[in-house]
């Protein structure tokens, strides 16, 4: 068996983000990133023997990595396939100086690497919810509000 030397992985990145407030309470904010990467190190399953895996390290001469960031960053949402989509859902977000609860619902396409948001929003306080993925819609349960109800609500992430 032959042993190769592995180069070192090396990589330059470009991180970008924009934010613009046309006025006090709207904000948009546009963020991506692009790197590009030479011998990149990675891992590549040779056996599996006696339930025990192994593994040796593979070098790919070139990678290049790039993508869309949502455009609200959150703390604790629900990330949740739907269909050939990926739909972020829920949690809090930084409102003027503190963070209050994220109504919008966006949704990654990973054929075109981008976001959009839906016109709709959550119809209830998303305090605590969870969603899931239901016959190709983005189901949202929360049980979590001052009158005790349940809250249930079926949203169409679109093509």
């Amino acid at each position: 068996m032959a042993i190769q030397i592995s180069r070192p992985e090396t990589s330059t990145g470009l991180n970008m983000s924009m934010q613009f407030t046309p006025i006090k309470s709207v904000g948009i904010t546009l963020a991506g990133f692009h790197n590009e990467i030479e011998n990149l190190i990675t891992t590549n399953l040779i056996t599996v023997e006696g339930g025990t895996q192994m593994f040796s390290y593979v070098n790919i001469r070139e990678a290049r990595t790039l993508g869309a960031e949502p455009q609200s960053v959150r703390l604790n949402p629900q990330f949740v396939p739907v269909g050939e989509q990926l739909v972020l859902v829920g949690g809090s977000a930084n409102v003027g100086e503190k963070l209050a609860e994220d109504p919008s619902i966006e949704v990654y396409n990973p054929k075109t690497n981008s976001w959009r948001t839906l016109r709709v929003e959550l119809p209830f306080p998303a305090k605590h919810m969870r969603a899931f993925a239901y016959r190709g819609k983005l189901l949202i349960y929360s049980a979590h509000n001052e009158d005790g109800l349940v809250n249930i609500g079926l949203v169409n992430p679109g093509d």
